[in-house]
């Protein structure tokens, strides 16, 4: 997990951006900012409007990716095998990652700010609890940036680890919209969601890297 002054640098320039961009969101939104309800209403009108029975059913099993249910299932299958093969510290980095902060920090943030879920278009899924910031989307950033991080400590070669790269990123990217597209989640909700995964996984990794040796 060693890394150079230069990315430690980028890691936490992109933590301080990402938080920046999640503070801005949750202030406005205690601030009942017009800038973000008008926001939110052109952003979630564009992507719901792409709705349709053959797309529905896609952005449904891709919605599902990142339900608790799945990302505690893959999480525990990871931690188990890292630890199996004696990778104590990205163990427990996949723990601090995704259950710690995706689990129980993302849902402490929902109950305190108690945002009600969209009401504007119907819910193609079921959704429970509060919607900001998105446990969705906030969570695959963490597991699936977990995922890069390992790609990176774990695979040699390049070209792998460059296609692997692509589908770490477009799991989150693709499971946040989806959320919006199933009408459970605002845009800025999403966003949030991303921005507080990310800062929160730049930041896990740059600490972690302070560490001599992954084992």
């Amino acid at each position: 997990m060693q890394l150079t002054d230069q990315q430690r640098k980028q890691l936490a320039v992109t933590a301080g951006i990402s938080y920046f961009i999640f503070f801005l969101i949750l202030i406005s939104l205690e601030m009942d900012a017009n800038w973000l309800q008008q926001f939110d209403q052109t952003a979630n009108a564009f992507i719901t409007q792409f709705r349709q029975p053959s797309l529905n059913h896609v952005v449904i099993i891709i919605t599902e990716f990142g339900n608790p249910a799945s990302t505690t299932l893959i999480a525990l299958i990871l931690i188990f095998l890292l630890a199996a093969t004696k990778q104590n510290k990205l163990a427990f980095l996949t723990f601090i990652n995704v259950g710690f902060i995706a689990g129980l920090i993302n849902h402490i943030i929902k109950e305190l700010i108690q945002r009600p879920r969209p009401t504007a278009v119907s819910h193609l899924v079921s959704a429970g609890g509060f919607s900001f910031p998105s446990g969705h989307a906030t969570t695959s950033v963490l597991l699936y940036g977990t995922f890069f991080i390992l790609s990176y400590c774990l695979i040699k070669n390049t070209t792998q680890r460059r296609h692997l790269t692509y589908l770490w990123v477009a799991l989150p990217l693709l499971i946040g919209l989806s959320r919006i597209y199933v009408g459970v989640h605002n845009t800025s909700d999403v966003i949030a969601g991303w921005s507080f995964g990310l800062a929160n996984l730049c930041l896990t990794w740059l600490l972690f890297s302070y560490l001599d040796h992954v084992k």
